[in-house]
Formats: structure tokens, C-alpha cells, sequence
């Protein structure tokens, strides 16, 4: 790269799978743009997602007129990626390096750049319940260890969706008669246009609602909760417990059960949902006494900038923390929806006199749809 050190920007993404969150700063700290947009992880949407992802990312280089080759570091943190060596994290990053081609490009777990954010790069724990679970923690030699992260088939206790999922056991329950009555049969009957409890199984089995969709649900439960609903109030303290537990295993495996570790709280279910933070506070005093819940410092997109600044060899100096804290509040934001169609004769154009490889096939039928032929031109190799 030819232009200065002053001259060169870091970029920084929170991927979750609710919102795609971009950050730009300049190696020194100053942060310069900040984008926001609808995520999309349903399966079977990869290419949605790709185009997304360079929008938003677009969106944030075009706010604070940066031009491509001047991007230093990239630093794409992804829910779904176990880790940087993953096939998972290697798709992503050639694609998001076709973009950058003079700049260092790593994909990793978001849970990563929750925990660098959190604790500004120190030791600690992150225990983040958003869509899904995860928890992650590193101690003073730097080791790390993580439960939780299995998804929604397998795990994501403590998460939204699991507080979605379980007001629907709950409601089916109570219209068998095999557990109490709640509140959240109505305010779920209203939310999902349901007749009867009964139409839940045409929903959930036919129309196959997506994880966020479940997830989303978990704001009934708060509600019915705060108007005293026993069922709600239960699922909630179960919620905080099954968290507590995923602390207390990365506790336990990083040695730090008799230390004052940091645990910070993060996505949306706990950073919203008081019961559920209060659950986890009052479950974790029992399991590990001396740990302490925690404000985090900075967001996950700017753990994605810290991130980005030691793949390049530098460290979170006490400046470039304090730059980036100060210059966050007054970042130029944007936030947007980011699915757009292009002209769709340029991109027919465009690729018959390319060869395009792309990270899925496209269907037959669906290779007229305009939006597919801008994902797939978006994603082109050259």
C-alpha cells in the first residue's frame, strides 16, 4: 500500500443475525462512519447475505468518502463461524477480499468481537443471548474457552429464541391442560394471527418461521412478565439460569471460578431484558461468587475494529482506546435497508463477459430474478 499510515482506515463488522453493523476508523482511532442494515442468516440464503454484507459496507466507505484502497484491515465478525480457520470464515473472507484486495481480511465468531469490545482486550467473560447463545471468555495468559454456540436445534439456551420457543410450549400446554393457564396464549394468538393454539403447528411445520421470527417472540414474554404472569416470569429466570451455567463452565475451564472476573452482558436479550440479566446475576452469586456482572466498554463492531488493528500488528494502546471511545458517540451513522436491485441489463452484462464463481449455485429458475443477478455480480471473481 502506497499512502500513509495516516492516510489508511480499518474496517469493522458486526454480523449478527438480526443487524449487520459496520464501523470505519482510522488506524489512530478516530472513528469516521458507522452503518447499519437488516441482517438475513435464513438458510439457503448465503448469497442474500453476501450482497448485504457489501452493501453495508459500501454504504459506510461512500458516508465517510473513503475510497476502497485505502482500507488497511477488515475484520468481518459473523454469527455462524466457529472460528478464523473454519470453511465457514474462508468464504466469507474471499469474498469480502475481492473488495479489498490490498487490505489484511479475517472472518471470525462474532462472540469474539463482543468479548475484545466488552473488555476492551483484556480478560473477562462475554456471555451474549441475542437470537442465539454463546459465551466466551479469555484469562490473563490469553487462553480462551467458550459453551454454548450449538444453534438453535441443539442449544441456544438462555437465548431469544429459546425464550420464543418455550412461550409456544408454554401456550400448547395450557390449551392440553397439562400445564397452567398464561396471558401469552392471547398475546401470542394476536401476534401469529392464530384462530385456535392448535394453529401454531400449521406455522411453525408449513410455513417454517425463521430462528429471529421465534426469537422475536421473547418480547411477549417480557411483556406478560411485567404484568405478573407466572409462566412468563418463570421462563425468564430459566432463561438467566441456563446462562449462568455457560458462565460458569468458561469459569471453571479458564481457572477463574475463586477470581473477580468481569462477566459482561451482551446482545439484545440482556442488554433489554431486565429479568433475564437479573437471573443470571442472582444464579451466577450461587455458582461463582466472586465473579461480578459487568457494563461493556465498547459495542462488538468496535471489538471488530480492535480486531482489525492487531491483525496488523498493532496493539489496543491506551490512545487508541480512548480515541475510539470518545469518537464513537458522534460517529456519522447511517442506518438502512440494504436490499436493492441494480439496473438489470448492466448486470446481465456484466455477467456474460465474466466468469462467475460463486459460493452457491443458483437454482435455474431463479437465474432471471434481478436481485439473485445482483448478488451473484456482487460476488463475482474476477
Amino acid at each position: 500500500m502506497t499512502s500513509n499510515r495516516k492516510d489508511r482506515v480499518m474496517i469493522g463488522v458486526d454480523g449478527g443475525q438480526t443487524s449487520l453493523r459496520c464501523l470505519i476508523s482510522n488506524v489512530d482511532g478516530r472513528c469516521l462512519a458507522y452503518t447499519e442494515a437488516h441482517s438475513s442468516v435464513e438458510i439457503g440464503n448465503q448469497l442474500d447475505r453476501e450482497a448485504r454484507l457489501i452493501d453495508t459496507v459500501q454504504l459506510a466507505l461512500g458516508l465517510a468518502n473513503i475510497a476502497p484502497d485505502l482500507v488497511a484491515s477488515v475484520w468481518i465478525s459473523m454469527t455462524g463461524v466457529p472460528n478464523r480457520h473454519s470453511k465457514p470464515a474462508d468464504l466469507w473472507r474471499r469474498i469480502v477480499a475481492q473488495a479489498f484486495p490490498n487490505a489484511c481480511v479475517a472472518v471470525d465468531s462474532d462472540i469474539l468481537a463482543a468479548l475484545y469490545g466488552a473488555a476492551q482486550a483484556e480478560p473477562g467473560i462475554a456471555a451474549l443471548s441475542g437470537t442465539g447463545s454463546i459465551v466466551l471468555g479469555r484469562n490473563a495468559l490469553g487462553h480462551f474457552a467458550r459453551a454454548g454456540g450449538w444453534g438453535y436445534l441443539i442449544g441456544d439456551e438462555g437465548s431469544g429464541f429459546h425464550i420464543g420457543l418455550s412461550a409456544i410450549r408454554a401456550m400448547t400446554q395450557a390449551e392440553d391442560q397439562i400445564g397452567p393457564a398464561t396471558s401469552l396464549t392471547e398475546l401470542l394468538a394476536e401476534e401469529l394471527d392464530l384462530d385456535t393454539p392448535y394453529n401454531i403447528k400449521h406455522r411453525l411445520y408449513s410455513q417454517r418461521p425463521s430462528p429471529r421470527l421465534i426469537a422475536s417472540l421473547a418480547r411477549l414474554v417480557a411483556v406478560a412478565a411485567a404484568d405478573g404472569d407466572p409462566v412468563a416470569l418463570e421462563i425468564l429466570t430459566d432463561a438467566g439460569r441456563h446462562l449462568a451455567l455457560l458462565v460458569h463452565a468458561v469459569l471453571r475451564r479458564l481457572d477463574l471460578i475463586d477470581t473477580s472476573a468481569n462477566v459482561y452482558p451482551v446482545g439484545g436479550i440482556l442488554t433489554h431484558n431486565r429479568m433475564v440479566k437479573e437471573s443470571l446475576r442472582k444464579e451466577l452469586s450461587n455458582l461463582a461468587p466472586r465473579a461480578m456482572l459487568a457494563v461493556p466498554k465498547l459495542p462488538p463492531v468496535a471489538g471488530s475494529l480492535i480486531l482489525a488493528r492487531e491483525d496488523l500488528g498493532l496493539n489496543a494502546s491506551n490512545e487508541f482506546l480512548e480515541r475510539l471511545s470518545a469518537s464513537l458517540p458522534n460517529v456519522p451513522t447511517l442506518r438502512a435497508d440494504t436490499r436493492r436491485t441494480w439496473d438489470l441489463d448492466s448486470i446481465k452484462a456484466h455477467i456474460r463477459g465474466r466468469l462467475i464463481v460463486s459460493s452457491q449455485a443458483t437454482p435455474p429458475d431463479r437465474t432471471d430474478d434481478p436481485y439473485v443477478l445482483t448478488c451473484l455480480a456482487r460476488s463475482a471473481l474476477a
